[in-house]
């Protein structure tokens, strides 16, 4: 590893070493370097302990590191006392894997400590402590697209403080709307109510597109990159026809039709009529039909 690696790692987060540690465990030295233990959170830890067991004596001597032991073994709670020491995420890794233990939380008042984000997470798995989320805060910085597309019935929460259009504003444009419409298509008239399919540029922040002609165009108004159809197609195939309404087919390259069409070959006539076999080349379209070899009389 060299020194811009080396450089790049002291400013890791704590997901960052978690994730660095779970697909490469054998850079445990670098995270001892650079004190990466300290930098993760009890979720982070949660997440890491699950998959490598092994780094469960680093885990005892980071407080962080204990709340994730405790979620995984909830006896040694009898034992513990310095539940006062925790941050939300390490409430989040002890109450997604143990939720008796939220008296614990109460007596600390860990609740008043979560980020919208750990309880968007820990009411994806526990959705029982709605109550205390009512309690301890509120529900308009959720993120809606994570939560609902595990715990749809939390979308009354949604209706009551209009967060519908919250999820037209992120990067890449209609990710959160395609990531919950492959889990929850019902949701599908709430995209139609904010018009989720399409991307609104502000003036000072421009999109620009190549014309046919070889010129650049500013557009104002744009749909979907086709990764995010293709997710969407991917799952929940019945929904092609917002693509015919909105012209969203031109959306995908050539990337997007060979990772769809080896998931869901029925989308090999729609292929040829928008001249999708030509975009994924003729060397990908040899590779295709290895995987799907009923694909090889399609082909245009």
């Amino acid at each position: 590893m060299g020194i811009f690696e080396e450089y790049n790692l002291s400013g890791l987060t704590g997901y960052g070493w978690s994730r660095l540690l779970i697909d490469n465990p054998g850079k445990e030295i670098l995270c001892d370097k650079h004190n990466g233990w300290k930098a993760m959170s009890g979720d982070d830890w949660l997440e890491l302990l699950k998959i490598h067991p092994q780094f469960m004596a680093k885990a005892e001597s980071h407080v962080n590191g204990v709340s994730a032991l405790i979620a995984l073994d909830a006896g040694r709670a009898a034992s513990f006392s310095a539940w006062k020491s925790f941050g939300g995420g390490e409430w989040l890794a002890i109450l997604s894997e143990a939720p008796q233990l939220s008296h614990e939380c109460d007596k600390a008042e860990g609740w008043r400590l979560f980020s919208p984000k750990n309880w968007t997470y820990l009411l994806k798995v526990c959705p029982q402590f709605e109550c205390k989320l009512n309690e301890y805060s509120d529900w308009s910085k959720i993120e809606w697209y994570i939560l609902l597309a595990s715990q749809p019935q939390f979308a009354r929460y949604c209706d009551g403080l209009n967060q519908w259009e919250k999820l037209n504003d992120c990067i890449p444009p209609g990710s959160e709307w395609a990531y919950l419409l492959s889990k929850q298509p019902q949701f599908i008239d709430k995209c139609d109510s904010v018009d989720g399919w399409h991307f609104k540029c502000e003036d000072d922040d421009d999109v620009l597109e190549l014309t046919p002609d070889g010129e650049l165009r500013t557009i104002k108004n744009t749909l979907w990159i086709g990764y995010n159809w293709r997710i969407l197609l991917e799952e929940q195939p019945r929904l092609a026809y917002k693509l015919d309404e909105l012209g969203a087919w031109e959306c995908l390259d050539g990337n997007d039709w060979f990772s769809l069409l080896k998931k869901r070959p029925e989308f090999a006539v729609k292929c040829g009529q928008v001249g999708g076999w030509r975009l994924i080349g003729a060397e990908r379209r040899e590779e295709l039909i290895k995987i799907q070899p009923q694909l090889k009389n399609m082909r245009k």
